[in-house]
């Protein structure tokens, strides 16, 4: 079963943005998204941006995609109407690969242009709410993913699932991400697994755990991993490393802010040892 979510606004002053869900006989308006998913729609990006979300949660996978412009589409003020669609299924390989193509389309410079259109023929202006989402037409962008398989699904490392990584936007970390989610599986574990967005704090990704996460304000031009790291860290990235691990888990345990000074350079050695073989520079 598939759950679908429609967020836009019609023409006039009295069809502002609001929430639908949509199924095959009705179009329903909620005050807000999913309680399963409320962070990942909120707090974690700039909603108003284009931003793309994939999460696992209770055995349910989120894709989420946000600020959808369709050309020629404009309010009564002639602002540029905006589209957020959200994808709620449950944990199977056949979805996963759905959405990750989905999410891919949306990152590619080349191929969003397309899908931006398919997905506006799907919702078209009009109805009580300004909008009416067709159920068949958005459920059938996933189904055609899932015949088409048109992404890979080769196995991370043990090294790339385990580490969580932030990266700013820029050409080549974008499209480093498309290329990571069409070649290589999810990793298994719950949470947000991917969020790029604009103008959302390096903290606010840090402290969700996000393990591929883009925005406009993450410092690092690069991929860079970031504390928590695994427990227990790989022995071949720890090596070298015992005693300043050892130091901040102490530090950390008599008084958690006396072990922050050493948080950033553990991360530049750890991120140094990785550089050989991560995935992530796939693209250069």
């Amino acid at each position: 079963m598939m759950n679908i979510f429609v967020r836009s606004r019609g023409v006039e002053a009295n069809t502002d943005y609001t929430w639908v869900e949509v199924t095959e006989t009705t179009q329903e308006v909620i005050d807000n998204f999913p309680d399963l998913f409320q962070d990942e729609s909120t707090n974690l990006i700039y909603s108003e941006k284009p931003s793309v979300v994939l999460s696992r949660r209770n055995s349910k996978l989120l894709l989420l995609i946000t600020a959808i412009q369709p050309t020629d589409r404009g309010d009564f003020y002639k602002r540029q109407i905006r589209i957020s669609v959200g994808w709620i299924g449950e944990d199977s390989a056949d979805n996963e690969e759905a959405f990750r193509l989905l999410a891919a389309r949306a990152l590619d410079d080349e191929e969003n242009p397309e899908l931006t259109v398919e997905i506006a023929e799907a919702i078209p202006l009009g109805g009580i709410y300004g909008f009416e989402a067709d159920f068949n037409k958005l459920l059938g962008l996933i189904a055609s993913c899932q015949i088409q398989h048109k992404v890979d699904s080769q196995q991370l490392t043990e090294q790339e699932e385990k580490f969580n990584k932030l990266a700013q936007i820029s050409p080549d970390t974008k499209q480093s991400l498309v290329q990571i989610i069409r070649q290589f599986k999810l990793p298994k574990r719950e949470g947000v697994l991917v969020v790029f967005t604009t103008n959302k704090r390096e903290g606010s990704l840090r402290q969700a755990e996000v393990w591929r996460g883009i925005s406009s304000l993450v410092e690092s031009p690069h991929w860079k991993a970031y504390y928590p790291f695994p427990d227990p860290i790989p022995a071949e990235i720890a090596e070298g490393l015992n005693y300043q691990f050892t130091l901040f888990q102490l530090l950390k345990c008599i008084n958690s802010s006396w072990g922050n000074w050493l948080i950033d350079s553990i991360e530049n050695q750890v991120n140094h040892k990785l550089e050989s073989n991560n995935i992530d520079n796939l693209n250069k």
